[in-house]
């Protein structure tokens, strides 16, 4: 085999593309030629827009893993993070204060934002910030896409009796 495509989450998906990888390169996957190319469909159901700013976790994720600038400990998220945002948020009591976006991480949402707000489809922001991540390390044999460029996001509504609709959404 020549090209593969992998269907893929985040850190777990993430975990398994490094292994894959590294068996590729290593010649070790029988019928799997060591030059092949290998296309990433990435998960875009966990999505959302917090803060003015478009999140995707599972191709950031597998993005930041494959470009060896994922915090290992944690399985996401930049290594070498810091969390004043985050910080200075929880202060104003900005919710959700249960999720943080690392200052390292809030500059590719920014311009993940910037490109979707200039009216660019996910596929093509998500090319173009591949091209510090991945390019890098694996040239043309290495690309990740989203499932859609259509917005899914994943919402699930539980039981609050505090909110004027009975209701809260939890992302």
């Amino acid at each position: 085999m020549k090209k593969l495509t992998v269907l893929s989450g985040g850190t777990g998906g993430a975990r398994f593309l490094q292994g894959l990888l590294h068996g590729i390169m290593a010649g070790t996957l029988p019928g799997v030629d060591a030059d092949a190319e290998v296309t990433i469909v990435a998960n875009t159901a966990d999505d959302w827009w917090v803060h003015g700013l478009k999140v995707c976790p599972d191709l950031d994720t597998v993005m930041y893993t494959l470009g060896d600038g994922i915090d290992a400990g944690r399985g996401w998220g930049r290594r070498d993070e810091t969390w004043s945002a985050k910080e200075e948020l929880a202060a104003y009591g900005v919710e959700p204060t249960w999720f943080g976006l690392g200052d390292r991480d809030i500059a590719t949402h920014l311009v993940r934002t910037q490109l979707i707000d200039a009216g660019y489809p996910l596929s093509q922001v998500t090319e173009a910030l591949c091209k510090r991540w991945l390019a890098p390390a694996w040239g043309d044999r290495v690309r990740l896409i989203p499932m859609t460029d259509d917005r899914v996001e994943t919402h699930v509504a539980i039981a609050d009796p505090e909110s004027p609709s009975g209701r809260r959404v939890v992302h």
